[in-house]
């Protein structure tokens, strides 16, 4: 909604071939703000969020079911089924990948570090 022209302005934000689990709304280091959304297809998807532009879909291993999505410092998080992977924020790649239990939810800590359950 905004407030300034009293009008609704919607992006759809589609891609996933499943239902999406989780989005997170965040700033680059460049300015730029993004949507990242997390879908049960294992896919995560990247968008611009004032022109709804898909920027990228990031890919998971094995096409896991991804529950999850937080960011602590220039990392974005997911958690899935199998894996707890960390992402770039600006360059759009995969970092690292931990096997783990399943994740259901991630927290960022105020020291940019990352709690999950």
């Amino acid at each position: 909604w905004n407030l300034e022209t009293s009008q609704c302005s919607v992006n759809e934000f589609r891609v996933h071939k499943k239902a999406v689990t989780d989005f997170l709304l965040l700033t680059n280091q460049r300015g730029e703000e993004l949507v990242w959304s997390a879908s049960k297809d294992g896919t995560i998807g990247v968008w611009e969020r004032a022109t709804g532009k898909c920027k990228k879909i990031l890919d998971l291993p094995n096409k896991e079911e991804i529950y999850c999505l937080a960011k602590a410092g220039v990392t974005v998080w997911s958690g899935g089924r199998k894996h707890l992977l960390s992402w770039n924020v600006d360059g759009l790649k995969l970092k690292e990948i931990y096997m783990v239990w399943t994740v259901t939810c991630l927290k960022p800590t105020a020291d940019n570090k990352i709690m999950r359950v």
